[in-house]
């Protein structure tokens, strides 16, 4: 019936009565399937997708533009050629992605936390002597936007559905957590350091601490309060702390990997030997409140009992000796001018210093080089 109605010509004045439903210049049009929510959705997503490959051609525009002034600088360009495997690399440290936190985090939140893997990836592709890096697991939600990633399949990358405990044993594994009260003093070959993929700590404080705990793994966290001061949670996101460790690896110093890395929207203050942070000070600048909370063991240690070269606003100079460092830090202070021209004066100078602005500390160098005399 349908098809004798299809293929019937009708006239322009043709007043043929039609069925129920069937009327002239005949339009079919199937019911949309999707909600007014999931319609606002596809149009957000088509959106975006519009914008990215717009952002993407900005940037291989931009790329040829950068390699080109490298060219004309006689800079080598990188190249994909460059790029060394995990089994060529001088570096055999183990870091573990933990993706084990499917219950406690969201779709959008396991989304944001492949994301990050992504970077964690791009940054150990780049490194001179990348890493061994293990993707640990990846079951569920998080294994199914893992695999969404078109290109994850060629990823030189260490992934299983296995937990840590049936992957490694359980003397290697240091599971790395904020929330622990031991420093992570030195990175060991023979140890396998993880890190949880658990992007929302906020919701789930001290996860990763108990779960260490509870499987009997050495826990701890980054020396982050031997060398800075965060004026926010010390709580990093997943790619920050291999980009912490990685860094390490390469330069041997918590201090250059902690301050490349960490962004300043943390508001880090240094508190070692540079821009120390700023103290209050008495008017005879003979005592400041004790910081040694803020600093570390090995430099308040150093500083106890050495004489420090004080200088002032105004450029006014003193030697000091530092002999107390309890509720104040007191110092016993000798004017200076009289060892100007003298072996001790320029020995003196050669300890250590605290550097003054007004009645505020800007530097405090145990070991340090005092100015010439």
């Amino acid at each position: 019936m349908m098809e004798e109605i299809t293929n019937t010509k009708v006239e322009e004045n043709d007043t043929t009565t039609f069925p129920v439903g069937i009327t002239k210049n005949l339009k079919f049009e199937l019911p949309n399937p999707l909600s007014k929510n999931q319609q606002k959705k596809q149009a957000r997503r088509e959106k975006y997708l519009e914008k990215r490959k717009e952002k993407r051609a900005l940037e291989k525009q931009r790329r040829k533009e950068r390699h080109q002034k490298m060219r004309e600088n006689n800079i080598p360009i990188p190249s994909r050629k460059n790029f060394k495997k995990m089994a060529d690399s001088n570096c055999k440290i183990r870091v573990a992605i933990d993706m084990s936190f499917d219950e406690y985090m969201s779709d959008v939140n396991i989304k944001a936390t492949v994301n990050q893997l992504q970077f964690c990836y791009g940054y150990n592709r780049r490194a001179e002597n990348p890493m061994q890096l293990y993707i640990v697991g990846l079951n569920g939600r998080g294994n199914e936007e893992f695999l969404k990633q078109s290109d994850n399949n060629s990823w030189d990358v260490h992934t299983t559905s296995k937990t840590l405990t049936e992957m490694f044993s359980k003397d290697e594994l240091v599971y790395l957590t904020a929330d622990s009260e031991n420093d992570l003093d030195d990175i060991e070959d023979d140890k396998v350091y993880v890190i949880g993929g658990l992007l929302d700590h906020n919701s789930c404080p001290k996860l990763t601490l108990e779960l260490a705990k509870k499987n009997g793994i050495r826990h701890a966290k980054l020396p982050i309060g031997n060398y800075m001061r965060l004026k926010t949670r010390s709580v990093l996101t997943i790619n920050q702390v291999y980009d912490i460790i990685l860094k390490y690896t390469e330069t041997k110093s918590w201090e250059d990997a902690f301050f490349k890395v960490i962004p300043i929207r943390k508001g880090i203050e240094k508190i070692d030997n540079v821009d120390l942070y700023f103290l209050k000070m008495s008017a005879s600048a003979t005592t400041v409140v004790n910081p040694s909370q803020l600093l570390p063991l090995e430099l308040v240690d150093k500083c106890i009992g050495n004489k420090l070269w004080i200088i002032m606003k105004g450029d006014k100079e003193f030697v000091g000796t530092l002999v107390g460092f309890d509720d104040y830090v007191n110092m016993v202070l000798e004017d200076v001018t009289e060892y100007e021209n003298t072996p001790e004066g320029k020995r003196i100078t050669k300890l250590d210093q605290i550097l003054l602005s007004g009645n505020h500390i800007t530097m405090l160098v145990p070991g340090g080089e005092g100015p010439e005399l």
